[in-house]
């Protein structure tokens, strides 16, 4: 991270995915993981802001879930946020922070409601659908 040059940034991104991955083990501590964003959310420009989607997209959820994380995670997250509202960034760096957000959090799904047919339809519909399908012609 104090390293500012761009060389290296394939390199940086396995480092932060493996540590993303070590966090979902729990083999590394969910407040290092969480500072290490906070690092990267301090400075939010460009490989930085790769690195920290980069480390959303590998551990977000998992933080965002947790309930010990939850809290940090959240705030960290609408942070990251109003940094991008703020700030002007290119259209590829405002994709990948919007993707890691929704990733982390999405947006509430509307349950679908399954109607209820009569035993019937359903029997007729078991009828065409499984018995009656390609792969049981065969039978």
């Amino acid at each position: 991270v104090r390293k500012k040059d761009q060389i290296n940034i394939e390199t940086k991104n396995k480092t932060v995915r493996f540590i993303g991955e070590l966090t979902k083990f729990k083999m590394f501590s969910k407040s290092d993981t969480l500072h290490c964003l906070k690092m990267l959310l301090s400075d939010f420009s460009h490989h930085h802001i790769e690195m920290a989607c980069t480390l959303l997209e590998t551990c977000g959820r998992f933080l965002f879930r947790s309930p010990d994380s939850h809290l940090r995670t959240s705030v960290l997250l609408e942070q990251m946020m109003r940094k991008k509202q703020a700030m002007h960034l290119d259209a590829r760096y405002v994709t990948m922070v919007e993707n890691a957000y929704y990733y982390c959090n999405p947006p509430p799904a509307e349950k679908t409601v399954k109607r209820k047919r009569p035993p019937l339809q359903e029997y007729i519909r078991k009828l065409l659908y499984k018995d009656l399908s390609k792969v049981t012609t065969e039978k």
